[in-house]
Formats: C-alpha cells, sequence, structure tokens
C-alpha cells in the first residue's frame, strides 16, 4: 500500500484525483488513470487515442514515486518509435515535472531529471546518478540496443553501465506499439528473462496501444494468452447524460510459463446513458 508523507500526499483515489487535477489542468482523471496510479501497475494498457495515456503514466509514475512505492522504478523508461513522439512525450514530462515540483519540495526531494535518447539528441550524464529519479525517453533503438548491451552511438565501454541501470529499478512503457515492428517481441522476451533470471531491483515493462495484440507478447521466455474479462470499472469523468463517457475494466492475463499473471487495462468510449 502507499504511505502517506508528510500529509501532502496520500493512499487514495481522491488525493490522487487532486494531484492530477493540480499537475495535468484536467478537471478529473478517467478510471483506468486513477487506477495505474493506485494498483499495481498493468502489463498492457490498451486505451483509446486522445485519452491521455501519455500524462496517465507519467502523474502516475510521479505520484507513485513520491509515495515510495516499492514497486515502482526509480527510473521511467519511455520507449517510442520516432523522434516527434520523443519530443512530443519530453514536452509533456517537462510540464508534469514543473507542476509536481511543489510537491517533491515540500518532502524535500529533488525534482526527477528528464533525458532524451535519440539520434542527434543523446543525453550522456544520465548515468552518473543512479540513484536519482529520473524520466529517459527516447527512440526504441536507443533504448532497446542499450538494454541488449549493445548501446548505439556510445562507447562500447560504457554498455554494461547502461544495460544494468536500464534492467534493474526501472518502468518501461512502451507506447505506440503498432509502430514498433519487431521491437514489441524483443522487448518482450527482455521482460521474460528479466523474470526468469531476476533482478536486484524491481524492473516491470507496460506496453500501450489502442491495437495491440497480445499474441505479439508471446515469446519464448514469456507467454501472454487470450484474456478473458474481469472486474468491470465503469467511471465517468462528467456526469452528463449526453456526454461520451470512457468504461474501463481489468482483464487477466493466465499464468504462462512465467507462472505469473498479468494484467490488462481496458477502456472504451461509450455513451452516457
Amino acid at each position: 500500500m502507499l504511505s502517506r508523507r508528510l500529509g501532502v500526499i496520500g493512499n487514495n483515489m481522491t488525493d490522487f484525483a487532486s494531484f492530477f487535477r493540480k499537475i495535468t489542468g484536467h478537471p478529473a482523471p478517467f478510471a483506468y488513470q486513477v487506477g495505474l496510479a493506485t494498483e499495481a501497475w498493468p502489463d498492457v494498457v490498451d486505451v483509446p487515442t486522445g485519452l491521455g495515456k501519455t500524462a496517465a503514466v507519467l502523474a502516475a509514475w510521479l505520484w507513485k514515486r513520491l509515495n515510495d512505492d516499492a514497486q515502482t522504478g526509480r527510473r521511467l523508461i519511455y520507449c517510442l518509435p520516432m523522434r516527434t513522439l520523443v519530443e512530443q512525450t519530453r514536452d509533456v514530462a517537462d510540464a508534469l515535472c514543473r507542476a509536481a515540483e511543489p510537491h517533491f519540495a515540500a518532502l524535500n526531494r529533488p525534482l526527477p531529471g528528464v533525458h532524451v535518447l535519440m539520434g542527434g539528441a543523446v543525453a550522456r550524464q544520465w548515468d552518473g546518478t543512479p540513484g536519482a529519479d529520473q524520466i529517459l525517453i527516447g527512440t526504441q533503438d536507443m533504448l532497446l540496443s542499450r538494454a541488449l548491451n549493445r548501446g548505439y552511438g556510445m562507447s562500447r565501454f560504457r554498455w554494461p553501465v547502461q544495460f544494468g541501470l536500464l534492467n534493474n529499478d526501472c518502468l518501461w512503457v512502451f507506447d505506440e506499439t503498432q509502430l514498433m515492428g519487431v521491437a514489441v517481441e524483443t522487448s518482450a522476451q527482455l521482460h521474460g528473462f528479466r523474470e526468469q533470471l531476476g533482478t536486484l531491483r524491481r524492473c516491470h515493462s507496460v506496453w500501450m496501444s489502442a491495437t495491440l495484440s497480445v499474441d505479439q507478447l508471446d515469446t519464448i521466455e514469456w507467454q501472454a494468452v487470450p484474456v478473458s474479462r474481469r472486474n468491470p470499472r465503469p467511471n465517468n469523468r462528467r456526469n452528463s447524460r449526453n456526454r461520451p463517457t470512457l468504461h474501463a475494466h481489468v482483464n487477466h492475463l493466465p499464468a504462462g510459463n512465467g507462472g505469473q499473471r498479468s494484467r490488462v487495462f481496458r477502456a472504451a468510449l461509450r455513451s452516457a446513458a
């Protein structure tokens, strides 16, 4: 359970809703956005385009780091298929971190740094502070090559350093997976290796897309199977009979080779009754 720190933040949905409003400017979070912040990280976030996946993950990670959630790595690794998406996500992350600064200051904690890794703009010094909270946003070639101990655009003598940091104490988020090609399977295989071989600190992976097939996550080391719907969770952002509402529920992927069930946040727009 998330802990209360100095009365600034708390451990329930109401507290996160207030935090979300302050740092994003949105009137209230959707059900799946609350779920990301107040429940265990899922494996898959299946949400239609335009419903705030980027802000949801960033806000949830900031919230959980403020609350010292043991299951949330100190490094958020946000992996994307295109440079333009990296730049857009960096702008969102910068804005949310600036808005969250008073919350970190109230706990006498430094604000997480935002670093970009893409061709022509590769952050060089982020690995010098492995104990700091950090947000790394980059293209799949730059990030996955480092996770595979073959980092592009860097000295091979530093490969093991970033290999170790990107496979420990991290939350990996793979967004716009429909554009990633075989990187989806590569990331799932890496996740499987970490689950089977173990890591010094928790390292979880989340795949986000409105069109991701769980079949892509079936690899030799980590297998997913067709989902079965459980625990429907309807919720609307505003009470209006005419406004489309976001209905969210959690699906569970029964245990595969790793022996653990996967959790899938699914959401769909429907007309309010």
